[in-house]
């Protein structure tokens, strides 16, 4: 690794830690150009941090990847999500009622941490057939 990619993954590992250690939740977004490593620097980090949590040095968590690209619309994300996460599939709108009521409980309960990759989401920006999905 260059000296510039190894500080980059050291900062996506450092955020993605405490990003897993807070108790509200929280997002860590990543851009930039095509060909600079982003997808490849985030999954070398949740390798990193699968193999601390084999270790016994970190909290399980489950890691779900998304590529946008292969989504027929970007609310499938929630049907992706929610069938990765129970096994489930439901079409996108019920996904959605079901991931916020799951993420509600979850912020009330003791739960394992939850990573999701949405990796190539901004090909829906500029399609005249996609739109972009508010947070609710």
């Amino acid at each position: 690794m260059s000296a510039s990619v190894l500080r980059y993954y050291y900062e996506v590992l450092n955020l993605s830690g405490r990003a897993g250690s807070s108790a509200g939740g929280s997002c860590l977004y990543i851009s930039g150009v095509p060909g600079t490593g982003k997808t490849a620097t985030c999954l070398e980090v949740v390798r990193r941090m699968q193999a601390d949590v084999k270790a016994g040095s970190a909290q399980a968590f489950r890691f779900v990847e998304i590529n946008g690209l292969r989504l027929p619309s970007p609310h499938h994300a929630y049907s992706r999500l929610y069938e990765a996460l129970t096994g489930h599939h439901v079409a996108p709108a019920r996904a959605s009622e079901l991931l916020e009521a799951h993420f509600s409980r979850a912020r009330n309960s003791k739960v394992s941490t939850h990573g999701t990759s949405l990796q190539d989401n901004d090909s829906c920006i500029n399609d005249e057939h996609c739109q972009i999905l508010p947070h609710k």
